[in-house]
């Protein structure tokens, strides 16, 4: 464990939990749109626009992260995150300008993130490279917690525009500790070129339909199916019961994952990867399944820690899948496409999971969500059951 928290490792886990406040804060952002007129739908469509530009602009960001650095391409994303934070201040209907700040926060989100998970990736040994990703990543799920709990007790005392204030101050904290980041902390620009020198780089195209990567990108979508569900409905959900506040599930889910994180990140690297991430998947589909039947507070603390163990396995584990296939110089456009898979997921099932909703209910919304989850798990189990658990990289 003491490996790990080093310098550059701790710069980034801080950089990484300022810039989730900020993304994450945002878990309230569905309220503010209904008290504006968004229906379900519509707020399907805003989640899936920001989506759509994440997804859109990873090519363009694995490049630069590539050739680039890690560390210029996310003091660049922790800017533009910051000037989204300051623009939702100046929202007071639902109109072409939401659109085009979500749009610009797509962008945000496609910078920081895949700068951050290359980051997380470079500083993990291959051998230990899923605990190394999924404790860096603990950063990112403890900023959920505590952006759902401090939005919670921000809007019992002020209003949506404090909210904004304050995810602002983070992002804007996350630029001086970006700024920090040790040039040498990972690959570096000179040394990705180095790495090309000795091979030709793959094409964005070529790793995208690679099939033991297009394997890894479907799951993948499961995944964020379910994470949507949760990040984009839950508030309305629980706003429709006469309930206002999704800490309680929230803060179940950051102490399940972290927890799991913490002091059991390394069975993955020691039982396979494809082993743990079944009864990863299955918790975050049995936590949506609780979900469509309560929202009485032991219901929320019960799938709040479902998926808390799902999320807190499977995203670092298809992570390293992801890293563990490709070579060096190509890890950080594939990164970069990994999480858009994810926002992909986001796009899709914003605006696909706000229609069940209009038209069937929160409860069946929530056991689509699991079936989507549970299925794309088993497609990724039969039509990767021949690909050899090898490491690519492990050898450059």
């Amino acid at each position: 464990m003491k490996h790990f928290f080093t310098l550059p490792f701790l710069c980034g886990f801080f950089t990484s939990f300022l810039t989730g406040m900020a993304f994450h804060g945002l878990v309230h952002l569905p309220g503010f749109l209904h008290r504006l007129g968004a229906g379900e739908a519509e707020i399907g469509i805003l989640t899936g626009v920001m989506a759509l530009t994440a997804v859109l602009c990873r090519p363009l960001v694995g490049w630069w992260i590539d050739t680039r650095g890690r560390r210029w391409t996310l003091l660049l994303g922790t800017w533009v995150t910051t000037l989204c934070a300051a623009l939702y201040l100046t929202v007071d209907s639902i109109g072409l300008w939401i659109y085009v700040i979500r749009v610009l926060h797509g962008f945000a989100a496609g910078l920081v993130f895949s700068s951050l998970f290359t980051l997380a990736a470079d500083l993990s040994p291959p051998e230990r490279r899923a605990q190394g990703i999924g404790l860096f990543g603990a950063s990112g799920i403890l900023s959920v917690a505590a952006g759902g709990v401090l939005g919670d007790w921000l809007l019992s005392r002020w209003d949506y525009h404090m909210l904004f204030l304050v995810i602002t101050g983070f992002a804007g904290m996350s630029i001086v500790l970006a700024a920090l980041l040790p040039k040498g902390a990972a690959a570096t620009a000179a040394q990705v070129t180095a790495s090309q020198a000795s091979g030709e780089s793959d094409g964005t195209w070529t790793l995208l339909t690679r099939p033991d990567l297009v394997r890894i990108w479907g799951v993948t979508m499961g995944l964020s199916m379910g994470f949507t569900s949760y990040f984009t409905f839950l508030k309305t959900y629980l706003e429709s019961h006469g309930e206002h506040r999704v800490g309680t599930f929230f803060v179940a889910y950051a102490v399940a994952a972290s927890a799991l994180r913490l002091f059991g990140g390394s069975l993955p690297d020691r039982l396979g990867r494809k082993r743990v991430l079944v009864p990863a998947m299955a918790c975050m589909a049995a936590g949506a399944m609780v979900l469509s039947v309560s929202v009485s507070p032991s219901f929320l603390v019960g799938a709040g820690v479902l998926c808390g163990f799902g999320h807190g396995y499977a995203f670092p584990i298809l992570s390293a899948l992801v890293v563990e296939r490709v070579r060096q110089r190509n890890r950080g456009r594939a990164v970069a496409l990994f999480t858009a898979t994810f926002d992909l997921g986001l796009l899709v099932g914003g605006p696909a999971l706000g229609y069940v909703v209009e038209f069937q209910g929160y409860g069946t919304m929530f056991v689509v969500t699991g079936m989507c989850v549970l299925a794309s798990l088993l497609a990724f189990l039969w039509f990767d059951r021949r690909t050899e658990p090898v490491s690519l990289a492990a050898g450059e």
